[in-house]
């Protein structure tokens, strides 16, 4: 598992995941299994899964706006298929549907892929910005994540909530990834974010999840925190940038990685 290795990329290059070796790794996901992507809109759920099921590797791939809806799909390979959902990250009529179709309906999640940026959420609405920037006075990169990390504790409780309900209903589900991404803008404070998403950590985001695993029991459900990177772009706020830092092949490698303790969780 991550937490006991470091988050930071090995220092050799060869040590990288090469594009076949994380088409390797994915391959071995598969089975009956059903995956529902949650967060906050515009954290990079569906930019994630594009990746992960190789869709943004093709050609002239852009990252979508926002869903409204909930997105599903299914990953084939041979005889076996994945079902994969992403919630809609408004709390919204949409959203809710989705939560009571796929958690409290006759669907049974198996695990769930919990997407976070540590603040860095894509506001690509013009009319949105200006909101924040001249109604909320919001001037600054640093202002902006401070509001979006509250924002992502409301999203967690509501997400808690929704599992503890799944989890007596049905059982499931059995796990939760935290998939921590866009970390090629803050990779100079990886220990730092580490810290604050991680299961051995003291922070009111880690609270939350030992809170629940304490709810429905240790022996029914674990988590862990991933770093992980998808579509690497510049993160421009009122003028000021959170440039991104890392190469397309250490973003590959953290992808891999990402995928292989997918592997064991579905095991």
């Amino acid at each position: 598992m991550f937490e006991h290795l470091t988050w930071l990329l090995p220092a050799l290059k060869e040590s990288y995941k090469s594009r076949e070796d994380f088409k390797e790794i994915w391959n071995k996901i598969f089975g009956k299994k059903n995956i529902v992507f949650t967060g906050l809109g515009g954290a990079g759920k569906t930019v994630l899964f594009d990746f992960l099921s190789g869709n943004a590797f093709k050609q002239g791939y852009k990252p979508p706006r926002p869903s409204q809806s909930i997105e599903k799909g299914k990953v084939r390979k041979a005889n076996r298929k994945m079902a994969i959902s992403v919630l809609p990250g408004q709390m919204d009529s949409p959203r809710l549907q989705g939560i009571n179709e796929i958690f409290l309906d006759k669907n049974i999640v198996d695990g769930v892929i919990h997407v976070v940026c540590n603040g860095f959420i894509d506001v690509r609405d013009p009319t949105a910005r200006e909101f924040f920037i001249k109604d909320q006075n919001i001037k600054t990169i640093e202002e902006f994540r401070q509001i979006q990390l509250r924002e992502e504790l409301r999203d967690l409780d509501e997400t808690c909530k929704i599992l503890r309900q799944s989890i007596q209903k049905h059982q499931k589900p059995k796990w939760l990834l935290i998939a921590v991404t866009k970390i090629d803008l803050f990779y100079d404070k990886l220990d730092v974010v580490r810290e604050y998403y991680s299961p051995n950590g003291l922070s009111e985001f880690a609270e939350r999840l030992k809170l629940l695993q304490t709810q429905v029991g240790t022996d029914n459900f674990r988590w862990e925190t991933v770093p992980v990177c998808t579509w690497l772009n510049d993160f421009e706020w009122n003028n000021e940038k959170a440039a991104s830092v890392l190469k397309v092949d250490e973003r590959d490698h953290y992808l891999a990685r990402f995928a292989e303790e997918m592997v064991e969780y579905c095991k």
